[in-house]
């Protein structure tokens, strides 16, 4: 047999060889992957919670699937989804799944119809910013919601929730009220009544500071500075507590709309913003919180110094606290940071 004749068959034998290799790859695949996007156990149509947490990875998801037996295989489960082009589409919240339910059941079952929602609530923000983020989330959201939100101000326990779509105020309340109440705990209170403080008085002084100083350390600070005003009936002079008086006068009443709810205050404002919440112009506390602080605030207030040397405070405009204990040393700050 001639040299060439070798080499056609040669050629032909390794083409050969390469086609059943490659038909036996693609059918090995084909067999796997349809094996893994089988269900896992179509005789179980038991149905279990799975929850989706704000921000989870697919990765993650695929994995949590894999191990509740949802799903047989987590890369199987991943690469269907980006096939789908899903991976954009999967929601926060929590879901009814089951193991009679395919990969491709329980990838489209994640990107819609969650049954309850996640819900944040950011620390420092008042109620009608609340109100914004539930109107757009809970399908029960009315004006009476709002009413409750507006009278509970300060106890709207900043976390994030999963909450029902359709749940109601009784449920939604029973919910955050859990949470304030793990997260304020008696040792707190006892903290804040050796400082003199009552639990309302607690969180109207965590909720200036908690727009006045962006850490703990800074919040305790604050917090012993307003202790001593407090303790010699000086005006608290928080400017936030301004800021809150002009969005109430500045936007809609009883209607949660987009508004600027935290308004500069100009050195105008303090002297001429008529409120009992202006804190320029009463010595006392003001009526009620002006946001819903964060546990840290709240414990910043309870913990704070209560023989603090300083009497005065400013934040530059990095956020940097500098503290004083004479008039002369705080309009030094003012002019060295402010000027």
């Amino acid at each position: 047999m001639s040299k060439q004749v070798k080499n056609f068959f040669n050629r032909r034998f390794f083409v050969l060889n390469f086609l059943l290799f490659f038909l036996v790859v693609v059918v090995f695949g084909f067999s796997f992957g349809y094996f893994n996007l089988r269900p896992v156990s179509s005789g179980d149509s038991q149905e279990k919670m799975f929850v989706v947490s704000p921000g989870e990875n697919l990765q993650s998801v695929a994995n949590r699937l894999e191990q509740a037996n949802l799903i047989r295989n987590s890369w199987v489960f991943m690469l269907l989804v980006y096939q789908q082009g899903l991976n954009q589409k999967i929601q926060a919240g929590d879901f009814r799944l089951s193991s009679s339910m395919n990969a491709r059941e329980i990838a489209q079952s994640l990107t819609f119809g969650s049954l309850d929602v996640w819900v944040t609530i950011i620390p420092g923000t008042r109620a009608e910013e609340v109100a914004l983020v539930l109107k757009d989330k809970l399908a029960a959201f009315d004006s009476e919601w709002f009413e409750n939100l507006k009278k509970n101000e300060g106890y709207l326990m900043p976390d994030s929730y999963l909450i029902p779509r359709n749940a109601s105020w009784d449920n939604f309340w029973q919910i955050v009220n859990k949470n304030y109440q793990a997260k304020v705990t008696p040792e707190i209170l006892t903290g804040a009544q050796s400082r003199g403080l009552s639990e309302k008085q607690l969180i109207i002084l965590a909720s200036l500071i908690e727009r006045e100083a962006k850490n703990f350390v800074d919040q305790q600070a604050v917090a012993g500075v307003l202790l001593n005003r407090i303790s010699d009936r000086w005006p608290l002079q928080v400017d936030a507590s301004v800021q809150y008086v002009l969005a109430n006068q500045r936007c809609p009443v009883n209607v949660p709309s987009s508004c600027t709810w935290w308004p500069k205050a100009t050195p105008e404002d303090l002297r001429t913003a008529v409120s009992d919440y202006n804190t320029y112009q009463t010595n006392s506390f003001p009526p009620g919180p002006i946001c819903n602080p964060s546990p840290g605030a709240i414990r910043a207030v309870a913990n704070a110094p209560q023989d603090s040397p300083f009497w005065y405070y400013i934040s530059d405009s990095s956020g940097t606290l500098h503290l004083a204990k004479t008039l002369a040393e705080h309009e030094e700050n003012i002019n060295r940071y402010l000027r």
